[in-house]
């Protein structure tokens, strides 16, 4: 039963924030409480989800712990930047910039609790510590620190291993022509990733296997992973693999075979019907969608692989992105929401930028969408292109822990870059790799920036976005405006996913 605003539950101060979540393979996360939970707050402890996507993810980020609360420290107050919204009667969500632990919910009692540090006093009520670690209150004069640069500890490559496509999507990156990556090449290459992850302190190795369309080199595919899983455990690291595929040549044995071996599956979906098979039109001439479709239902769903949807919005689609959800959510699939970037090597249509006001509107519809199913898993993770649901200072992993395998084993910062490359994985060092033809800057560094609340939620986008608009890359983001307009909206949904994941919402 749920506690209602006037229950004796409802009644003590309570905190909610974000669990731990752990990743089940093609399942989607599933929250557990943290041995660490106290007093009524609950935090997730790692950035972990079963959503994934073509770009570079944030690397994770641990929920650190702030300052311990000094006995001497002087009068404490409300921490200037926090942002507050009503969920249901007896209930606010309130977000700090400065929170390691995401946006947080309070109820009635601790609510009234917070408000009373509009004057300054000491901590006298149990659930001060958990407002201090939430980042709502602070020493009168001063501010919490902002999150840290952390370094990830899993290394992440994109192993390009084909140019080739059977779709002809206008928006694509890649220049498609009959090139492969060679079995010695693709040997060679998880060697030195290996090495190189060990070498330098990572603890994991994750591959993604993309193109073009991978599965046009299923030979390959077959032969590359279980040598890759092999030299990654006898170098000491947890190994992981993803397919980013179109979905449209899946067969029952491949997805056995990915199943079985412990491939997680994420599929591009840019609409339902006409729409998808406009932004990705088949090069026969046949429906991408009903492919995919078919795919998921008969195929996927059935033998247990649940797959990852990634979505690229632009102008054309960004009107039926509900309808696109709608479809997502009834099959309970994690999703990623990626804006469209323009290629730089080619000359796509315009109509496919990025106008401001229809691509709120599509979201705002949206969102609709995802209140009416609200998932329990942390899709806010997924639901602002390069933003998360925790505070980090990176939007992605270039230059640090992310990097690219081109066809002809050459590394890449960025797979929307692949001519560009640093040299053979052999020759790698994190400097060269830091100081690459991409400048991935700290938020911090951005000082364009520094009034956002927030500005650790999205962490400045894209870089290659904000150099190609401004040409600096310490600049502000051109997507910066559908952010600040749709972040408000979105921590309101994380609010609603919380009191449901604590059974506090029917």
């Amino acid at each position: 039963m749920n506690a209602l605003p006037n229950s004796p539950r409802a009644a003590r101060p309570q905190l909610w924030a974000r669990r731990t979540f752990r990743t089940v393979e093609d399942d989607c996360a599933c929250e557990t409480a943290p041995a660490n939970a106290t007093g009524g707050l609950l935090h997730r402890a790692a950035m972990e989800t079963a959503m994934e996507n073509d770009c570079a993810c944030p690397a994770p980020t641990p929920v650190r712990p702030l300052p311990a609360v000094d006995a001497s420290a002087p009068l404490l107050t409300q921490v200037a930047e926090v942002l507050q919204w009503p969920l249901r009667p007896g209930y606010w969500l309130l977000f700090s910039p400065y929170t390691p632990q995401g946006p947080v919910v309070l109820n009635a009692a601790a609510y009234r609790r917070w408000q009373a540090f509009t004057q300054p006093q000491p901590m006298g009520h149990p659930i001060d510590a958990q407002l201090w670690a939430a980042a709502l209150i602070w020493p009168q004069g001063s501010t919490p620190p902002p999150p840290p640069i952390t370094r990830a500890t899993t290394l992440t490559a994109w192993f390009h291993l084909t140019d080739a496509c059977n779709l002809a999507c206008p928006y694509c990156y890649v220049r498609k022509r009959p090139r492969a990556m060679a079995w010695e090449t693709a040997r060679r290459a998880v060697h030195d990733l290996a090495a190189y992850a060990r070498r330098y302190g990572f603890q994991g190795l994750k591959l993604k296997y993309a193109g073009g369309e991978p599965t046009l080199t299923w030979d390959l595919l077959q032969r590359l992973h279980p040598e890759a899983r092999r030299v990654a455990e006898n170098a000491g690291l947890q190994f992981r693999a993803v397919l980013l595929t179109n979905a449209t040549r899946l067969t029952a044995e491949q997805v056995q075979w990915l199943h079985q071996q412990r491939i997680k599956v994420a599929i591009s979906l840019d609409g339902v019907g006409d729409i998808h098979d406009r932004a990705r039109p088949a090069v026969d001439g046949q429906s991408a969608f009903q492919r995919l479709a078919h795919t998921v239902d008969h195929i996927l769903l059935p033998a247990g692989v649940r797959p990852s949807v990634t979505i690229t919005l632009t102008r054309q689609n960004a009107p039926y992105l509900a309808q696109t959800l709608q479809w997502v959510l009834e099959r309970d699939l994690p999703f990623s929401i990626n804006f469209y970037r323009q290629p730089w090597n080619l000359r796509p249509p315009e109509d496919l930028a990025l106008e401001e006001e229809t691509i709120i509107q599509g979201m705002q519809a949206a969102f609709q969408v995802l209140e009416r199913y609200l998932p329990t898993w942390p899709f806010l993770d997924g639901l602002m292109d390069r933003g998360s649901g925790l505070p980090h200072q990176h939007p992605c992993g270039v230059g640090q822990a992310y990097l690219v395998i081109t066809p002809q084993g050459q590394v890449a910062p960025c797979h929307m870059r692949l001519e560009e490359t640093l040299g053979p994985v052999g020759e790698l060092t994190p400097e060269k790799l830091a100081h690459g033809p991409i400048q991935n800057l700290p938020m911090d560094a951005r000082p364009d920036c520094a009034s956002c609340p927030f500005r650790y939620l999205c962490a400045g986008g894209c870089p290659l976005e904000t150099y190609r608009a401004t040409g600096r890359w310490d600049a502000r983001n051109p997507n910066c405006a559908i952010y600040r307009a749709l972040y408000p909206e979105a921590l309101r949904l994380e609010g609603l996913r919380l009191l449901k994941v604590h059974g506090l919402l029917a």
